[in-house]
Formats: C-alpha cells, structure tokens, sequence
C-alpha cells in the first residue's frame, strides 16, 4: 500500500513539473508572439523612412528588441529542463525547440532590417 502511494506521489509529481514546463513554456511564446508582431512593422518603417535619424531610431529600437530575444532565450527558454522529466519529455522538447527556431528566426529577421537600415543609409548618404 505504502509502495503504491509513493509511487502515485511520484507520479503527481512529476505530471505537476511537466505542467508547470508546459505553462511556461505557452507564456514565452506568448512574449516570443508579441516580438513577431512588431517584425512587419519595423519592416515597413524602414521602408517608409525618409532620413537618417528615423532610420537611427528604428535601429535603436530593432538593437533593443535583439537584446530582449537573445535575454529570453539565454535566461527564460533555455532554463526549461526537459532531460529529467519521463512524463511529458517529447512534448515539453519539441515545444521548446520550436520556441528557441523561433527566436533565432526572430533575431536572423531583425539582422536582415539592421544590414537594410545600413544599406539605405550608404544609398543615401545619411
């Protein structure tokens, strides 16, 4: 009775640790979703630019937001543990991978607006 009890702890456990995983890992792609959002936009704002000090602020903007993804992923999505869990392992991995794709998705988009902005600015001599 003992051994079935310890065994059914364990197991709550280990189902409340996947949970919780599972939940963090959903509020950061809700953070990662909100970054995404903003991509369009500072793409058509570089575009739409017309002189260098916008295209300064834009890129100030984009170097924060850069900041911000590499701090996501360094502090908060690679601080989810997935090799010590038994119950839920494939699904918490895959989740998480398709989490850190993203961010460095994220991060290669606002490389190609920075190299854009650096662009613009030898095309026009700002």
């Amino acid at each position: 009775m003992l051994s079935t009890f310890v065994k059914s702890n364990a197991l709550e456990q280990e189902v409340a640790t996947v949970s919780r995983q599972l939940i963090a890992l959903t509020l950061l792609s809700n953070k990662v979703d909100k970054i995404q959002s903003k991509m369009e936009g500072f793409a058509k704002r570089v575009q739409d630019a017309t002189s260098g000090a916008q295209l300064s602020t834009i890129q100030d903007a984009l170097s924060q937001c850069y900041g911000n993804i590499e701090k996501l992923q360094n502090t908060e999505i690679d601080a989810i543990v997935t090799g010590d869990l038994t119950t839920g392992k494939n699904t918490t991995r895959i989740l998480k991978k398709q989490l850190s794709d993203r961010t460095v998705t994220l991060l290669n988009i606002i490389e190609g607006l920075v190299t854009e902005i650096k662009n613009r600015r030898k095309e026009k001599d700002w």
